[in-house]
């Protein structure tokens, strides 16, 4: 991942704004392809977070090995939910957008989250 969009600070709940992320990066890996991009930007009022993966190859079956799964669950983690409901939720939760683009090349989650006024400023 490779930020060049200079310093910019989003409000809002620490751990919802992680578990978004942590949401978009885990649905690329889970139902899209072994390739994934991450790209942020800070625009005027916002930052523009992207997660786009390869898309499947025909007859591919690309899911989180359960070998990580049984993992987690043996240590006592639990499964937040890799919903994108939940990256939606959160979104609007603190005054930002979520949109998914599917196109034949895989899909593209993108997270807007408005920057604080200061920030704007610079």
């Amino acid at each position: 991942m490779r930020w060049q969009g200079g310093e910019a600070t989003v409000a809002g709940d620490r751990w919802e704004l992680a578990q978004a992320l942590d949401n978009l990066i885990a649905n690329a890996i889970e139902h899209g392809g072994p390739e994934i991009a991450i790209a942020a930007e800070s625009a005027s009022a916002a930052v523009r977070i992207s997660v786009a993966d390869s898309g499947r190859t025909p007859g591919s079956r690309w899911r989180r090995p359960w070998p990580a799964i049984a993992l987690d669950r043996l240590a006592g983690r639990r499964r937040h939910g890799y919903g994108l409901r939940v990256v939606r939720r959160i979104a609007v939760r603190h005054g930002g957008e979520f949109e998914l683009r599917r196109g034949r090349g895989g899909a593209e989650a993108i997270l807007r989250l408005p920057v604080l006024a200061a920030d704007r400023a610079r």
